[in-house]
This record gives C-alpha cells, sequence and structure tokens, in this order.
C-alpha cells in the first residue's frame, strides 16, 4: 500500500517546521545577542581608599593642635635638661607657631565649628608654652625670638575666644 502524499497535510508539516524554527531562531538570536553584549561591554574595578586617613582626614584644629603640643614638648625636653633655653631652636619653634596660628586663622575662615572643649583645651596648651617661654633667659640673641613667640600666643589665643 502506498501512501500518497497529501497536499494539505504536506503543508501542515511545513507550516509546523516553519514556526519551530523560526521560533528556535528568535531564541538563539537572544542568547547571541545577550552574550556579545556582555562581551563587549567593559568591566572596571576602582580601587577604594579605605585607610583611617581618608575615612577621617585630619582637621585645621588637630593640625594646628599637634603643632602648638610639639613646641609644648620641646620646651620641656629643653627644661628638663636644667637648660636655660640657650640650646633652643627658635626657627624650627616659631616656624611650629605660625603654622598653628595659620591652622587658628583657617578655621576661622572656614567657620568651622568647635566645641567648648576644644577651644579651652588648645588654649590651655598655649598658655602651657606661654608659661615655659617666660624661663627662657632673655639676652640680645633670643628676645626678639621670644616677644614673636608671645604675640603670636596671644594672637591665637584671641582667635580661639576663650577667656582665660
Amino acid at each position: 500500500m502506498e501512501k500518497s502524499l497529501n497536499p494539505t497535510r504536506f503543508l501542515l508539516r511545513v507550516k509546523l517546521w516553519r514556526v519551530n524554527f523560526l521560533g528556535n531562531l528568535r531564541a538563539w538570536a537572544m542568547i547571541i545577542v545577550v552574550v556579545f553584549c556582555c562581551a563587549s561591554s567593559k568591566i572596571e574595578a576602582y580601587q577604594v581608599d579605605l585607610s583611617f586617613d581618608s575615612l577621617f582626614p585630619t582637621t585645621w584644629y588637630q593640625k594646628g593642635l599637634e603643632s602648638s603640643v610639639y613646641v609644648w614638648q620641646t620646651l620641656i625636653n629643653v627644661f628638663d635638661k636644667s637648660s636655660d633655653g640657650a640650646t633652643l631652636s627658635f626657627d624650627l619653634l616659631l616656624g611650629r607657631l605660625a603654622f598653628a596660628q595659620f591652622c587658628i586663622n583657617r578655621m576661622n575662615q572656614e567657620r568651622m565649628s568647635c566645641i567648648e572643649d576644644d577651644s579651652v583645651y588648645f588654649a590651655s596648651v598655649l598658655n602651657k608654652v606661654q608659661q615655659l617661654l617666660a624661663l627662657v633667659v632673655i639676652t640680645s640673641k633670643t628676645h626678639d625670638f621670644v616677644v614673636c613667640a608671645e604675640d603670636m600666643i596671644q594672637a591665637m589665643q584671641k582667635k580661639l575666644g576663650v577667656k582665660q
């Protein structure tokens, strides 16, 4: 028995094959497009600096205070050795005081708020420096440096606005 080809049946099979093929072709085309997009996109990773200094940057207050404490510590070290201050490097001390004064001026320019306790502590450090400077034996060589340092300290205390 020979099977005859029914044209309607044949066309129906061709249509089904065509629908399946086109559906699969669309799916494959979508997969190819997605893979191509992923492969062609550029993935960049940026390194994030998570150091303490980047998370909590040093403020003008902290810089000025550290500079003033350095001067205070240097004066203490000189007088602990039973010296009259003749071995002091006044250039270095005045430079540190000038930087502290710059920091206080910058705090005021930027209107940085500082809690009262911090201002009082800064002023007390400056007061201790002033007391130690009074122990320096005044000579013709040291007179100008001591007067300059005292003037700078008074100007900083005034800018801090703390009543002694």
